[in-house]
């Protein structure tokens, strides 16, 4: 009598773990699908719509990393909706502090909105990771010439001369590198 208890309730665990399974891959599905809709949606510059979606799969999913990093990218777009790519970046980099895009677009929105200590903390983070990542380097001097700190500005210049002589990959910014130092010497 136990033996067969015993395998009734295997049964009926395993019945609930498939019923389990099929429900979250048919909200993975669903999930993929408004993600699809989402992007497509963000490509052809509805943000709001884009939003609607992305809110659907976090209704579902809430510690999904794309469509927060996808909301956090349309909020990013609008300048009054800093504060929530701000908030989103943040959640996105909780969720993985790996996915250096969301420190480099959480960086970009602190600097649109004049916050560059904040800026230059996650643009350090990024550099601390990958310190030949010439955007970066580049945004990151920006950032310190908003705050005066030309000696650090011009270290990161001198920085991304560096690193396009070493690799040749800095080329679109060395020629604004240039240009600056240029009208630096002249000052």
């Amino acid at each position: 009598m136990k033996l067969h208890v015993s395998i009734v309730l295997c049964l009926l665990w395993s019945g609930a773990f498939a019923q389990k399974t099929v429900e979250s891959n048919n909200q993975d599905s669903i999930c993929k699908h408004y993600i699809e809709i989402a992007e497509e949606y963000l490509q052809n510059d509805s943000l709001t719509e884009s939003i609607t979606y992305l809110n659907k799969v976090l209704a579902i999913q809430p510690k999904s990393l794309i469509a927060v990093g996808l909301r956090g990218v349309c909020y990013s777009f609008q300048p009054k909706l800093l504060d929530s790519a701000i908030i989103d970046f943040t959640t996105a980099i909780s969720l993985d502090s790996s996915v250096m895009f969301s420190f480099q677009k959480r960086a970009e929105d602190f600097y649109d909105m004049k916050r560059f200590d904040d800026c230059i903390n996650d643009l350090n983070v990024i550099i601390k990771t990958d310190s030949l990542n010439v955007k970066a380097v580049y945004n990151r001097a920006l950032a310190y010439t908003k705050l005066n700190q030309r000696d650090k500005s011009i270290q990161d210049y001198l920085k991304i001369i560096e690193i396009d002589t070493k690799q040749l990959s800095a080329t679109d910014f060395i020629i604004t590198v240039v240009n600056r130092q240029h009208k630096v010497d002249k000052i």
